[in-house]
């Protein structure tokens, strides 16, 4: 059976996508940190659309407090510009067309 996924939930996807990417910045964090609390040289930095780099234990330790937040915003607002854009194209193109087989293993 195909599909055609022609609209996508800007907000939803953006804040499901920006949750995984944070969640998964939190626990580098978490492991940054331990690894400053036993006095190894932790680089930290953020790129995405910007870089903020620098060096130092109180700015080590700030990034990875501050990281998990601006990775959340900047790839919540990456998603929801490219949600948007997804959204106008297919009014053109049609969308994506997925096609389904039901399965016998389940």
């Amino acid at each position: 059976m195909t599909y055609n996924v022609t609209r996508i939930n800007a907000h939803k996807t953006s804040l499901t996508l920006a949750g995984t990417l944070s969640l998964l910045s939190i626990i580098s964090a978490v492991l940054g940190g331990i690894s400053l609390l036993f006095g190894n040289d932790v680089h930290t930095s953020f790129n995405f659309f910007f870089t903020i780099s620098g060096s130092g234990v109180l700015f080590n330790s700030l990034m990875l407090v501050i990281t998990p937040l601006l990775t959340f915003v900047m790839t919540y607002l990456a998603a929801l510009v490219f949600c948007f854009l997804f959204n106008v194209v297919t009014q053109y193109t049609g969308g994506l067309s997925i096609v389904l087989t039901k399965s016998d293993d389940l």
